[in-house]
C-alpha cells in the first residue's frame, strides 16, 4: 500500500505498470452482449499510446480512454 505525505495527492502517486506513452498496443474489440468467444483484438491497426490520464491511457485517433485490461502490448511487428 502506497503512503501518502502530507499535501501529497494520489493521483501523483498511481503507477500502471506495462503501458508508457509512445508504446504500441492493440485495443479489444467490442463483442455482442451474450457473445461466448475469448476476447479477440484488433487485427490491423496499431495504437499509439500519447498520454496517461488516472489509471486509463489515451490513444492517438481515438477520443475515449482505454484501461490496461482493454489493450495489448505489440512487442515486435513482423510481415510475412
Amino acid at each position: 500500500m502506497l503512503s501518502l505525505h502530507k499535501g501529497q495527492h494520489a493521483k501523483d502517486t498511481r503507477v500502471v505498470s506495462g503501458f508508457k506513452p509512445g508504446d504500441r498496443v492493440r485495443l479489444l474489440e467490442a463483442t455482442g452482449l451474450f457473445d461466448k468467444e475469448m476476447a479477440t483484438y484488433s487485427q490491423d491497426f496499431f495504437y499509439t499510446v500519447t498520454r496517461q490520464k488516472g489509471y486509463r491511457f489515451a490513444m492517438e485517433g481515438k477520443r475515449r480512454l482505454h484501461s490496461p485490461s482493454e489493450m495489448l502490448l505489440v512487442r515486435e511487428v513482423t510481415t510475412a
